[in-house]
């Protein structure tokens, strides 16, 4: 049993608190106050502190459990009706085994992630981005957690590299040092915007040219 304060005690760790009742609030008060001080050792503090944050952490995975379960127990009850609907509409008992197609729903909706990555190069603009901070923003931004560092990797060179080599495509976008049509779009991005007027006179130059070639 671990004592705060007199008057309160903590049996164990998390929510599990307990008030005293008033008169051995007033013996612990005096036993406290007779008991000379003796300074904690640092081990034990570490193994209460470790303790605590533990059963904390127990405690979050639990919630966490019962959360996903309930989720799951909806998401299979609308895949079964899913299921049922597609057989009356094709008259065609489904393939046992469909084809299943992972969703990453933590953006909020469809583009979001496009749309925090376009905000951020053109914020930054003139100056270029690493891919490595705009994966990381999305990360902090939509709460993603990873499982292992290849899962993070693959979420850094697919899922942010895909979504920039796209905006390149739309002309929104440009690499600066990172290659174009690669596997990976690793390196630095920045925001193209709308042509300045030395490039507006490039450009010009080069079609006159062309034309008189």
């Amino acid at each position: 049993m671990l004592f705060t304060r007199p008057g309160r005690a903590v049996f164990g760790a998390g929510k599990r608190h307990c008030r005293l009742s008033r008169t051995l609030q007033q013996k612990l008060r005096h036993t406290v106050d007779s008991v000379a001080p003796m300074k904690t050792r640092s081990d034990v503090k570490w193994l209460v502190n470790e303790a605590a944050a533990l059963a904390g952490e127990l405690c979050r995975i639990d919630d966490e459990t019962e959360r996903l379960a309930s989720r799951r127990a909806a998401v299979e009850k609308a895949h079964k009706a899913c299921v049922r609907t597609l057989s009356v509409v094709t008259g065609v008992a489904p393939c046992p085994t469909l084809p299943t197609v992972h969703v990453h729903r933590s953006y909020g909706r469809r583009g979001n992630l496009r749309q925090l990555l376009r905000d951020a190069l053109k914020a930054a603009a003139p100056a270029t981005v690493d891919s490595d901070e705009l994966a990381f923003l999305a990360i902090d931004r939509f709460q993603l957690t990873f499982s292992s560092p290849e899962e993070l990797q693959r979420f850094k060179n697919n899922t942010v590299g895909r979504a920039l080599r796209h905006m390149d495509r739309q002309g929104t976008v440009e690499p600066v040092d990172a290659k174009r049509g690669g596997a990976s779009a690793c390196g630095n991005w920045r925001w193209r915007g709308v042509p300045s007027m030395g490039e507006l006179r490039k450009l010009s130059g080069s079609a006159t040219t062309d034309r008189e070639g």
